[in-house]
């Protein structure tokens, strides 16, 4: 049974926020964007807290510029000597590369929250303990649907984790392998896979360093010019490797985008680059495929709209992340359920705050 008590759970921004206001302590946000603007607005304001200033890095850093009417200081203005200040990170410290979590030469205190736990916010807001309340019942009834006992552990600890903002229930819980894991994978039945948010080839590449019996065909997803680059380089003499330079959608469209790289989601009509989506059905035309694997930035949902025929002729084994939008874990596995009865659902997680969660979905056995 899920055991969660939403009373007993505290939001650590603000309890690390009211122990250093009662301690004398000066408080520093470090991440004047979205998320540094709901912790004052959420977590700090409600209860009578107004941080004394946002901190930004210097390259970021404008004169004289205010946020949520508090001033704003570049990183190297702060006082790294003073043992009486609270430095709360606020920014998505999850894409920096080769970081579990920053440090900061300071004498004061860090406060490092779960950066997942704000993903949702550009779609549908933060995942808090009034957002469990309301949909109790469908956690509670999807938690013991899960298919093993690690997925519902994982389940457990990343809503907590969520409500309250603190990383530590998730420390002993997340795992390497994100994808192809072989707790839930037959890594050598992969023989027909596709990869929508192919970027540039590293998953595909671990595949294959996985698959001892090869791959027969694939199919990568990419919209991304620069990413488009390095995958036609890498592969263009594979003749089992098909590049399709479009999104996943529900439609064949034009869709407007912001971000780049590895990160880019949809966004409004006139916002962003121009970019062309198709969906699963349409590139594979009725070929088989047996393995589906999604990290498109918050537009999982709607692929798996355009893959409805390829996922009920055939039952491939789905590989999707849940964390960009806050209903993912709602509505994706419904989703899921409503294209066939006969898939066992697991959630893994593979990074130490509450991103890079995976639901699979893997046909029964007869």
């Amino acid at each position: 049974m899920l055991d969660i008590d939403v009373n007993s759970l505290k939001n650590q921004y603000t309890e690390n926020a009211l122990l250093a206001k009662k301690e004398g302590f000066k408080i520093y946000l470090f991440g004047a964007g979205i998320v540094g603007q709901i912790v004052e607005s959420q977590f700090l304001e409600p209860y009578g807290i107004k941080a004394d200033f946002f901190v930004e890095a210097d390259e970021y850093y404008k004169e004289s510029r205010k946020v949520c009417g508090i001033p704003v200081i570049p990183y190297s203005k702060l006082d790294k000597t003073d043992e009486k200040i609270l430095l709360m990170i606020c920014y998505d410290y999850s894409s920096v590369d080769g970081v579990e979590f920053p440090s900061f030469p300071i004498k004061g205190k860090v406060f490092c929250g779960d950066v997942g736990s704000f993903e949702g916010i550009r779609y549908d807001g933060i995942p808090d303990a009034n957002y469990f309340n309301t949909e109790k019942k469908y956690f509670e009834d999807f938690y013991d649907f899960l298919a093993d006992k690690e997925s519902q552990i994982v389940m457990e600890a990343i809503l907590k984790s969520r409500i309250t903002s603190d990383c530590s229930y998730l420390k002993d819980i997340w795992r390497e392998d994100q994808y192809f894991d072989s707790s839930v994978v037959d890594l050598n039945s992969i023989k027909n896979y596709v990869d929508c948010g192919a970027y540039t080839g590293d998953t595909y590449d671990k595949l294959l360093n996985k698959c001892k019996n090869g791959v027969q065909k694939a199919w990568l997803l990419e919209p991304d010019k620069e990413n488009l680059i390095v995958l036609n380089e890498k592969y263009q003499k594979n003749e089992n490797v098909t590049i399709i330079p479009k999104g996943a959608w529900n439609e064949k469209t034009v869709l407007h985008f912001s971000g780049s790289g590895g990160s880019t989601f949809v966004c409004g009509k006139n916002a962003g680059i121009q970019l062309e989506v198709d969906t699963i059905d349409n590139i594979l035309n009725g070929q088989e495929v047996d393995f589906i694997k999604m990290d498109i930035e918050g537009s999982e949902y709607n692929a798996l709209l355009g893959a409805e025929r390829s996922v009920k002729a055939f039952e491939p084994v789905l590989a999707i992340c849940v964390y960009h939008k806050r209903d993912d874990l709602i509505k994706i596995p419904n989703l899921i359920k409503s294209f066939s009865a006969n898939y066992n659902f697991y959630l893994r997680l593979y990074k130490p705050y509450s991103l890079e969660l995976v639901l699979y979905a893997v046909k029964r056995k007869a």
